[in-house]
């Protein structure tokens, strides 16, 4: 069992070298057919006196043989080991960009509509913003909460910039191959964020936007191709977002310290935002300062049942 794990090992490199090599993989495999028919027909009668030639045509057939033999073990085995080196190296950086195209891209497909003229935008939250919950596919535990003011999906493009110039200043990516860097380079001419950026901006303008379609499915094929060469099988699914999911995407943009002294401050914000939101949904409005008071109390009763 493990011989037959080796060979097929050995099979896939081969396939590999002559796939990554062809050209000179098929003049290898003609100059090996050449010298390997010499070598048969070596005591063979000369009826067309073609041995001189044929002689000439082995030696230069053998020196070909020679020289990829070389090639391999100097070049291209030693790549092969950078390449490997450079992909574990930048393998976190891959991980972080593609999953960034993926969430913007289901930002995209949720929250903007495009029409025949200009598109709609689908807030889901106070003073423009959008908030998405999301997962890894097969994964419905474990959640990410994110929100995007207005002000921060035009800084998706710097955004994207500055993970590529990561990846494009590192070390190790004169190793990274150059197939990787064509793609690389194709997702960043796309200027998909730009994009997005330029839709908000006119969404409510007579402006068309008929090529914003093709440009999301373009650069999710472009992601696509990135995650397979890079062995990443990252994807995911988006979620409804409830009002508590909302707190939490807030975080990182707010005073942590401040908003988590205690356990019984984080769940009376949340208290507050489902009471608020029930409130609203009914179209009744109480004072701040009873609000507080309600929230407290209800996140007091709970955490005295759960002490019991």
């Amino acid at each position: 069992m493990e011989r037959i794990i080796l060979m097929k090992r050995f099979i896939e490199k081969i396939k590999h070298f002559y796939f990554s090599n062809k050209e000179i993989s098929i003049i290898g495999i003609i100059c090996i057919l050449i010298s390997v028919s010499y070598m048969i027909t070596y005591n063979m009668p000369d009826y067309f006196g073609i041995e001189p030639f044929y002689s000439w045509l082995n030696n230069l057939a053998i020196s070909y043989i020679a020289a990829l033999i070389f090639f391999i073990v100097q070049v291209y085995v030693p790549e092969e080991r950078n390449k490997k080196k450079c992909m574990e190296v930048l393998r976190n950086k891959f991980v972080s960009i593609t999953t960034f195209i993926d969430v913007s891209i289901m930002l995209c497909k949720k929250h903007i509509k495009i029409k025949d003229k200009g598109a709609d935008l689908i807030w889901n939250g106070d003073n423009e913003k959008l908030y998405i919950k999301y997962s890894k596919v097969g994964d419905d535990k474990a959640f990410t909460c994110r929100s995007y003011t207005k002000t921060e999906i035009f800084r998706l493009q710097n955004i994207f910039d500055s993970k590529i110039s990561e990846i494009k200043n590192s070390s190790v990516i004169k190793y990274c191959d150059y197939g990787l860097l064509e793609l690389l380079s194709q997702i960043e001419d796309a200027k998909f964020f730009d994009g997005i950026s330029y839709v908000i901006r006119l969404a409510n303008t007579e402006i068309g936007f008929l090529k914003f379609g093709s440009n999301l499915a373009k650069i999710q094929s472009l992601n696509d191709k990135l995650k397979e060469m890079c062995f990443i099988e990252n994807d995911f699914q988006l979620h409804d977002i409830e009002e508590s999911d909302k707190f939490v995407a807030d975080l990182p943009r707010n005073d942590i310290s401040e908003e988590l002294k205690s356990i019984r401050d984080f769940n009376i914000v949340r208290m507050k935002r489902y009471i608020k939101q029930q409130l609203d949904g009914q179209g009744v409005a109480i004072p701040e300062e009873m609000l507080d008071k309600i929230s407290k109390e209800a996140v007091d009763a709970q955490m005295n049942k759960g002490n019991k």
